[in-house]
């Protein structure tokens, strides 16, 4: 066998990103440096003409046996006989510009709720990729899997670094898709800054409809009259909204739906809400004390959509989650959380 080539074992690793350890005594002879990352490629030993290209993280455990290892996100076999070799430098380059997709309706969903957090957690988690790879990465422990479309320069492999442009290309599929609930534009208010309302007319003018006013639209076909899609959205929003406060502590239980903010509770006994939904904030109990001792609270405040129904199938005291919004928030079963009801303001209506 070649001298860049080593016949290795696999063996899986916990770890949630993409980089390799090898023997030591062998790292000089098998990977290239990139912009002082080292990188190497596998080959499966039953079908060479499958490849990976990784890169190299650390030594391994190990350093006597011929062992790479991996954690899962690579998509390596335990106990799998791999060759590791030097790839050929022509074969890899510094990347530009790297295009990804969503592999999936789910994955969308999940990037949506966390755009900001995606380039950070790719360069943490990865540093060469190749174009037709599944790359699988995670969010705050949320599993995403990204489709590599293409990579500038093209070559086979790309390391990425700081400066790579990362672009996210969605499918017309995903972005016409109503799954969504009027939650997620009401949420996406809260994490914007304050504008003036001349910029927000430049946004509205050169932006496409928001999430909210293609989930009403298709409702509007109810009116005999016509009526105007802007009035129509406003007045549908503010209904969301309960003009008298409500509060309470609920333990949590889980129902299936394809809305994930949007939550369920019974009606009071009392029967004097009339209320069939509204928008709330929710906060797992108990409450954590800041750790710099100042007054505000550490737990996540998520904006969700509560549907109030006299089913009987659905528990007093209870309150029942999607089960992605249990997986993405991390919010367990039969554990409590708090609701609270969120007045109305005007000044949410110029969000949509």
């Amino acid at each position: 066998m070649a001298s860049n080539q080593l016949l290795c074992t696999v063996k899986l690793i916990p770890s949630n990103n993409h980089f390799i350890r090898l023997p030591n005594t062998f790292l000089a002879s098998l990977a290239i440096n990139i912009s002082g990352i080292p990188v190497v490629q596998i080959l499966l030993a039953e079908n060479t003409s499958k490849s990976y290209f990784c890169s190299v993280g650390g030594s391994t455990t190990l350093t006597k046996e011929q062992v790479v290892e991996v954690g899962p996100s690579v998509g390596l076999e335990n106990n799998a006989s791999v060759l590791v070799q030097k790839p050929e430098e022509s074969n890899v380059g510094l990347a530009v510009k790297v295009v990804v997709s969503p592999a999936s309706l789910e994955d969308w969903q999940i990037l949506q709720l966390n755009q900001r957090k995606v380039e950070r957690s790719v360069l943490d988690q990865v540093r060469i990729v190749q174009p037709g790879q599944k790359l699988r990465i995670n969010i705050d422990q949320i599993p995403l899997v990204l489709d590599v479309k293409t990579v500038e320069p093209q070559r086979v492999a790309v390391v990425l670094q700081q400066m790579t442009e990362f672009i996210i290309d969605i499918p017309d599929e995903f972005v016409n898709n109503n799954s969504f609930d009027v939650i997620d534009s009401f949420q996406e208010f809260e994490k914007k800054p304050a504008e003036s309302k001349k910029d927000d007319d430049e946004k509205r003018l050169q932006e496409p409809p928001s999430l909210l006013s293609k989930l009403w639209r298709p409702i509007s076909a109810i009116f005999e009259t016509e009526v105007s899609e802007d009035f129509f959205i406003k007045e549908n929003f503010r209904k969301e909204f309960r003009n008298l406060p409500f509060k309470g502590s609920f333990r949590v239980h889980m129902y299936e739906s394809d809305l994930p903010y949007t939550c369920i509770i019974q009606r009071p006994a009392d029967g004097q809400d009339n209320h069939s939904s509204f928008i709330a904030q929710l906060t797992q109990i108990p409450i954590s004390p800041p750790s710099d001792g100042t007054s505000e609270v550490e737990n996540e405040k998520i904006f969700v959509k509560i549907k109030v129904l006299d089913d009987q199938k659905y528990l007093k005291d209870r309150i029942y989650l999607s089960e992605t919004l249990l997986k993405w928030k991390g919010i367990p079963l039969a554990s409590q959380v708090f609701i609270q009801s969120i007045q109305y303001q005007e000044k949410y209506v110029e969000n949509i």
